[in-house]
């Protein structure tokens, strides 16, 4: 039977929003997971939370000083509330204008790296390069789609791009001729191994402000573990013996990535091995687990964390000083919450991006080229929609993938690469639960890392947001 003081609270009210409470280097943080707000928690604010609503209703009649402030202040902070959340409105459908392609230039590659699960850039099918028809066409189709979007941009990766460079240069040529005689500005980056640069490619690609991302795991030990020729020797020295050249003078269009595996996964001698080059942005990040050598066991979950946490330290202690050079993976999930929105889409996949297969065809990623079953049109004769609007109706609002939808993450995650999931369990609504948990912990980490440089130095998100959002952080201060 229920008492009157019981009663009592019921009809008071004391309603928890969603909420994520961890405890990080000494202190109590709070995620409030719809509102995309962060704050601090007293351990008694944190003990609160963890109880049951009825029990925190009851609280309420306690007549303790210090719990009653305490209540108002998870209160004044909206993690207590007087009526239920509502459910969030469905999303509509949407139709945006595709602006980005990413184009399979060579569904070939010149390595043969360990973790590699396209194939080593075949896509399970027959190895060939993309012809330069194709490639023009791609770019008419981009300019066509692209609608009233005053930007365009082009992706090149593979496999290895660079072993089709002369599709590349005459793609990159017409599509700056074309975009601007629609009225448009064309962007460019290729992603490589870093292993077929020359005089004439680095020439090509300064001339015409190309960004460019280049593989490089570490130092030559780390590296040559897993990124090797054919016959099995190293590519490091083939990578340092150009990156010099291709640096000077252009190290802000330069991205460094490395990706490593349980086997390979001290971090932070990696970044700190990255930074040693110059570039204006180096990254380490995992190589996920598709490949059956690298598939994360819970024991390498474990070292893959202690990894991440280690470089997040790092990434702390230089954002202290205002260098955050080590954001690494935790840039995305920090922007979000610098935002202050939920993040509905892990990538532009499908969404105002195609990947493009060395034929033509067109995909939500150049990740699923040669798979049949996910082709959503060709070049030519453009997308046909009934196929693309179903993948925008599950990529564009993660509470629409069942795997997602009560998870704590879910808004900044939004649901990770569906490549990915379709590698690991051939379904890409349902992603690996092992990898969930690592990633929950990299999150994890990024909400910390954005509590404490709130709290401790603001000025340095000024470094992180763009120019269009810097106004709108510095006047809202109700996160913490």
């Amino acid at each position: 039977m229920q008492s009157k003081s019981e009663g009592r609270a019921e009809n008071m009210g004391s309603f928890k929003p969603e909420v994520h409470c961890f405890y990080r280097n000494g202190s109590w943080y709070a995620l409030d997971v719809r509102r995309m707000l962060v704050f601090g928690l007293s351990p008694l604010e944190a003990e609160i939370l963890a109880l049951p609503e009825k029990e925190i209703a009851v609280m309420k009649l306690k007549l303790n000083q210090q719990l009653v402030l305490t209540l108002n202040n998870l209160e004044e902070k909206g993690l207590l509330r007087h009526t239920q959340e509502q459910p969030l409105p469905v999303k509509r459908e949407v139709s945006p204008e595709i602006d980005t392609l990413e184009l399979s230039i060579a569904q070939d590659c010149n390595l043969r790296c360990k973790y590699c699960f396209l194939e080593q850039g075949s896509f399970g099918a027959k190895r060939r390069r993309m012809s330069v028809e194709v490639a023009l066409a791609s770019v008419d189709f981009l300019l066509r789609e692209s609608r009233d979007s005053e930007n365009i941009s082009l992706l090149f990766t593979g496999g290895e791009p660079l072993l089709n460079f002369k599709a590349i240069k005459s793609a990159v040529e017409y599509a700056q001729v074309e975009a601007e005689r629609c009225g448009k500005k064309a962007k460019f980056l290729i992603a490589t191994n870093g292993t077929l640069f020359n005089d004439e490619i680095i020439s090509f690609i300064k001339k015409n402000r190309i960004e460019v991302q280049v593989s490089l795991d570490g130092d030559e030990e780390t590296h040559d573990k897993m990124r090797i020729f054919p016959r099995g020797r190293g590519s490091y020295g083939v990578i340092s013996r150009w990156l010099p050249q291709l640096l000077a003078d252009y190290t802000e269009k330069v991205r460094l990535r490395a990706t490593l595996t349980p086997q390979t996964a001290d971090f932070v001698a990696s970044f700190k091995h990255l930074r040693q080059w110059g570039a204006g942005n180096a990254m380490v990040n995992y190589a996920g687990g598709v490949e059956a050598d690298f598939l994360l066991t819970n024991s390498d979950c474990e070292r893959l964390k202690n990894s991440y946490t280690q470089l997040a330290h790092l990434f702390l202690e230089g954002a202290l000083r205002d260098d955050i050079s080590a954001k690494s993976a935790f840039l995305r999930y920090i922007l979000t919450l610098c935002a202050g929105h939920r993040h509905s889409h892990f990538c532009g996949a499908a969404i105002n991006m195609l990947g493009v297969s060395a034929g033509g065809k067109l995909y939500p990623c150049t990740d699923l080229a040669e798979i049949e079953s996910y082709e959503v049109g060709d070049v030519w004769m453009g997308v046909d929609m009934h196929k693309l609007n179903y993948w925008r109706e599950r990529l564009g609002d993660v509470d629409r993938i069942p795997a997602c939808q009560n998870c704590w993450a879910r808004y900044l995650c939004a649901g990770g690469c569906i490549s990915v999931a379709i590698a690991t369990n051939g379904n890409p609504w349902q992603p690996d639960l092992v990898e969930c948990a690592f990633n929950r912990h990299i999150i994890e980490l990024s909400v910390w890392l954005y509590a404490e440089l709130r709290q401790r130095n603001p000025s340095v998100f000024l470094q992180l947001l763009p120019q269009t959002e810097v106004n709108a952080f510095v006047k809202e201060d109700k996160k913490f």
